[in-house]
């Protein structure tokens, strides 16, 4: 069981701080004309090579391939806390001996595993350049071991090009940035492995269809207009959001999510918050109990200041 969507799955609330993504877009507005090649649209935008291009249903499914794909390759893998849940759980359920981490992940590239992060971090940030993500694929080359990335927030704080594409895959979706009702993703990467993870989706879940290749090609087009809207949109409330609260958090300028250290129990905190109609996400679901994950995309700048001000007083009743 995945907590942190049964969590997201049992809550209602009037405010949404709990989404991670940003007010929604209309697909139907961005569709491009059939035919079109999404795995082209993709190459332009990240500069990557075609062969070094999976196209996936998101993610999410991008890691799990991923693994499917190094399975015989790695059996051991180390994660970074804190931490996404279904990232942090995900090797262990196929099969992988996990270890919990901290700090560098140059420091901790051993052989023969898989070094599993998201970058940016959700919900910290932290948040590796292009110059260190090439570094890192290259001491996990050097070692024998694989570095697998979830990008799905990286087009919130730069332009990805030049991701190295050896001992290397990323996986990038337009849930999130391109929030809609249709989602579809990408890997790019090792050659080797990102074939592998292609042939796997044909096993498991063929795709995608043309519908999601429209809105996804259409969506890349428009990649820097969506983009000024949603920095625009998010860095309103992240400005509210550090003048009201008194507390430690840890992000990264234009990321949809704000990670708040507490000196009190995330959970109990977050449903005290929940009664006044406010939804946020626990930190315990990211490996950390004192802290609090919260959305700065799905309430509208202008609506904002009410779930602020509940959010500040449980802050400072934390305190």
């Amino acid at each position: 069981m995945i907590e942190t969507f049964e969590w997201l799955r049992g809550i209602s609330a009037r405010w949404d701080l709990a989404n991670s993504g940003v007010w929604p877009l209309d697909y139907r507005e961005y569709l491009a004309e059939p035919g079109v090649d999404l795995a082209d649209a993709v190459s332009q935008t990240y500069g990557a090579d075609r062969g070094s291009i999976a196209l996936t249903s998101g993610a999410q499914e991008g890691n799990f391939l991923a693994l499917w794909a190094l399975r015989k390759k790695a059996r051991r893998a180390v994660v970074f806390l804190p931490e996404y849940e279904p990232i942090y759980r995900l090797p262990s359920e196929l099969g992988y001996e996990t270890a919990t981490a901290s700090g560098d992940p140059l420091q901790r590239v051993e052989g023969g595993a898989v070094i599993l992060l998201s970058n940016p971090n959700n919900p910290t940030g932290r948040y590796l350049d292009v110059r260190r993500l090439r570094e890192l694929a290259d001491e996990a080359r050097r070692r024998g071991s694989y570095l697998v990335v979830d990008a799905i927030f990286a087009d919130f704080v730069d332009d990805p090009r030049g991701l190295p594409e050896e001992a290397a895959v990323f996986n990038f979706s337009t849930d999130k940035f391109f929030t809609s009702s249709v989602r579809v993703g990408w890997s790019l990467g090792d050659r080797e492995v990102v074939r592998a993870m292609a042939e796997a989706k044909d096993l498991f879940n063929p795709g995608p269809k043309e519908l999601e290749a429209r809105a996804g090609y259409g969506f890349l087009a428009r990649r820097a207009e969506v983009k000024r809207r949603n920095a625009a949109w998010i860095s309103e409330n992240w400005a509210a959001l550090r003048r009201a609260v008194r507390t430690p958090v840890e992000y990264r300028e234009h990321m949809p999510v704000a990670f708040l250290r507490l000196g009190c129990d995330g959970e109990e905190a977050a449903r005290r918050l929940l009664a006044r109609g406010v939804a946020s996400v626990p930190g315990r679901f990211f490996g950390v109990r004192d802290a609090l994950r919260v959305g700065l995309a799905r309430v509208r700048p202008e609506e904002f200041k009410e779930p602020l001000a509940a959010l500040a007083e449980e802050v400072g009743r934390c305190a």
